[in-house]
């Protein structure tokens, strides 16, 4: 996660209690909230999983079931991200989702010598 999940906690207003829906999350943990995660991989660590496609199915959740959804670095890996889209604004009242930012993660592990 490129932004601290610290400041999207402070942001969303993210409490123990929240029920957070974390798209695409097996990959890194989001450490707010009380925590579903749906992917195509189950995680590593203890948690609610739920594995769906989310390229092909809808989410099996009520509209308004989460209060909030995350989705960093997922998107821009699907092939249809306009299902994940709408099925995220039907599950949840508010979210956030990160997508790579091209110029700034070009520059990653560019030592000085490499030059601008």
């Amino acid at each position: 996660m490129f932004l601290s999940q610290h400041w999207v906690a402070n942001k969303l207003h993210i409490t123990p209690a929240t029920k957070v829906l974390d798209i695409g999350g097996s990959a890194a943990r989001f450490e707010f909230g009380d925590v579903t995660v749906v992917d195509v991989v189950e995680p590593d660590w203890d948690c609610r999983f739920v594995p769906v496609d989310i390229c092909r199915e809808r989410l099996p959740f009520a509209a308004g079931e989460f209060e909030v959804c995350v989705c960093t670095h997922t998107l821009e890996d699907l092939y249809n991200p306009f299902l994940a889209m709408d099925e995220m604004q039907r599950v949840a009242g508010r979210g956030y989702i990160e997508t790579p930012h091209r110029g700034l993660e070009a520059c990653f592990s560019v030592s000085a010598n490499q030059g601008a």
